[in-house]
């Protein structure tokens, strides 16, 4: 794959989002966000196309099941008390499903990855009534991204992603969050230092000979176990981070979600579908490329090294030490690229026009008349928006603090589902048993969750779920979702 191509789809996405109609979800002048895009491309007949796209740079904090609730108010108090006892049941089940409701993590990565999941479910649950009604499973549509297998001996159609005809590009504004951000730049005094990710290390036991480097040390639970974090002196490389927040804030606010190079690492190795997508999908889909916008203050290519180094260098770490215990599949290479394509409200774009002024204040540059005489300081954008394809190109606007759709506060528990963005875990799982009750249908039998229906139970039980002996190698401290991270849903059947 060559440089040219990066840098098509990287105007393919950037001509995307200025399409999409601002309905309050695009950054204003004094703010700046991450803007992610997943990029088709059929190598036969040329076409391009955005599957999915988002903005965001937020999470939600640790302390609270529903974050856009305060932390102490009564409601929450009363649920907390009566979920420990046995007779409450009812509540307990209540406040487990909100937790699917939330989106934790609105890193704009995070969400176009969803998106492309959410599309590649609209089209197997599409495909699936049309077999259940007798029709013929339809194949006209040149920008599918699934093809049917309908064996003779099923009684429902199997999914394959067209590998051999489209591929799968993500384009990112700025550089993954965590371990690809740790490069050297130039800063606004003509300086050059190693950039500082504010994303905090995750500690394991045979590390502690590091922590002579680590100015803090903090524990936090996750699920069932403690996490480790620390905050180094000097960067420590290709280790999995938790995203980064103000030093200021007391822990239990802050995330625990990684970050994104890890998490685009994870999707590299085990497929951007997830546990339940794949119970319907003979192979996992992986991205083929990552396209980056260029960050002016980067020196002497050093991005660049450091999305190979967080990226394409991990990723291989991990195939190599899985290989004693290898999931029988291929995988494309990864190619990572960076491209001059310009997103006119990303952070570097700011300070590249801070190191304008610099320069031009110190005589480097001559002034012109449209010069100002300092740029203004910018803002995180707290609102993320989404699109995917077959979403009727209906954008959606949520708020990465709280993890809901834009709207009025939720104040109590029943006010959050109508505030759930289509994009979260509890929707995206309604979509998984659907599907499965469709299948159910076509072949006289019943899926079953023996007594059980929670979300974790049932990737474990239906999905392709992958234990924790596959995460080794750089995803070793991989912090997987326990109890805690737990919801109810709703099944119709068995």
């Amino acid at each position: 794959m060559l440089p040219p191509f990066a840098d098509r789809v990287a105007k393919c996405a950037l001509e995307h989002y200025r399409a999409l109609p601002n309905g309050g979800g695009k950054p204003q002048a004094s703010e700046w966000t991450v803007y992610a895009s997943i990029v088709a491309h059929n190598s036969h007949s040329g076409d391009m196309w955005v599957v999915s796209c988002a903005t965001g740079s937020k999470c939600t904090s640790l302390c609270s099941v529903v974050s856009s609730l305060p932390a102490d108010s009564s409601e929450c108090k009363k649920v907390d008390a009566l979920s420990n006892s046995s007779s409450s049941s009812s509540i307990n089940d209540s406040r487990q499903s909100h937790k699917g409701l939330v989106i934790k993590d609105s890193h704009a990565e995070v969400l176009s990855r969803r998106g492309l999941v959410a599309s590649l479910w609209g089209e197997i649950e599409g495909n699936l009534h049309e077999f259940q009604a007798g029709r013929r499973v339809r194949e006209d549509d040149p920008r599918a991204l699934l093809e049917c297998i309908q064996s003779s001996s099923a009684f429902a159609p199997e999914f394959r992603f067209k590998k051999d005809v489209i591929t799968l590009h993500m384009y990112v504004s700025e550089s993954p969050c965590g371990d690809a951000t740790i490069y050297e730049i130039e800063t606004t005094e003509g300086k050059t230092e190693v950039n500082f990710t504010g994303a905090k290390i995750i500690l394991s036991g045979g590390e502690e000979h590091q922590t002579t480097n680590i100015t803090s040390l903090q524990e936090e639970p996750e699920g069932e176990v403690k996490v480790r974090l620390g905050r180094e002196q000097v960067q420590i490389v290709k280790k999995l981070r938790v995203k980064s927040s103000r030093s200021n804030i007391p822990n239990k606010m802050r995330s625990m979600s990684l970050c994104c190079a890890d998490k685009i690492v994870r999707w590299s190795v085990f497929g951007l579908q997830g546990a339940l997508l794949s119970k319907f999908l003979i192979e996992p889909i992986t991205l083929t490329s990552i396209c980056v916008s260029r960050d002016p203050r980067s020196v002497d290519g050093g991005q660049l090294a450091a999305l190979n180094r967080s990226l394409v260098e991990r990723i291989d770490e991990t195939l190599r030490a899985q290989k004693s215990k290898s999931h029988n599949r291929s995988l494309n290479a990864l190619n990572v690229f960076i491209v001059d394509a310009f997103f006119e409200s990303s952070k570097t774009s700011h300070e590249e026009k801070k190191a304008i002024a610099r320069k031009r204040k110190i005589g480097l540059i001559s002034k012109t008349k449209c010069d100002t005489d300092k740029p203004k300081r910018k803002a995180a954008c707290g609102m993320s928006l989404n699109w995917h394809r077959g979403s009727a190109s209906v954008v959606e606007i949520t708020v990465g603090a709280t993890g809901l759709k834009r709207g009025k506060k939720a104040k109590k528990l029943h006010d959050v589902p109508p505030l759930s963005s289509r994009l979260c875990r509890f929707n995206l799982c309604q979509t998984f048993v659907r599907c499965s009750d469709i299948v159910a249908a076509l072949s006289n039998d019943k899926w079953h969750t023996d007594g059980n229906r929670g979300y974790l139970c049932l990737k474990r039980r239906h999905g392709s779920y992958i234990d924790d002996s596959s995460f080794c190698g750089p995803l070793l401290n991989w912090i997987r979702s326990g109890k805690e991270d737990d919801f109810e849903i709703s099944i119709t059947r068995g």
